[in-house]
């Protein structure tokens, strides 16, 4: 079926991220590399910022107001902040497709 699919795809990739903001040290968080324009963290936020909106407020109907501007602006956001944010996608997301 093709929405479990998108679903887990989703999931694992949100998986795949996490796991590689928890081994970036805060530091390296909003350094940018040889062609890649966009840190890890600026990443992190979008896809997050990206989800909530759209699955989270659009589908769900959940109260997240996104701020996509701040999501390319902001390098103040910790590491544990857009963690939990990546986790809060990954929710709305599971619930989405659990009922």
């Amino acid at each position: 079926m093709i929405v479990e699919d998108i679903k887990y795809m989703l999931l694992r990739d949100l998986h795949t991220l996490y796991q590689e903001i928890c081994l970036c040290v805060e530091s390296e968080l909003w350094i940018t590399k040889g062609d890649i324009k966009n840190p890890i963290g600026t990443l992190g936020l979008h896809i997050a910022g990206n989800l909530r909106h759209y699955i989270g407020m659009g589908i769900s109907h959940t109260s997240y107001i996104r701020n996509r501007p701040l999501e390319f602006a902001d390098r103040s956001a910790t590491r544990q902040q857009i963690l939990d944010g990546l986790a809060a996608a990954k929710e709305e997301v599971m619930q989405r497709w659990t009922h």
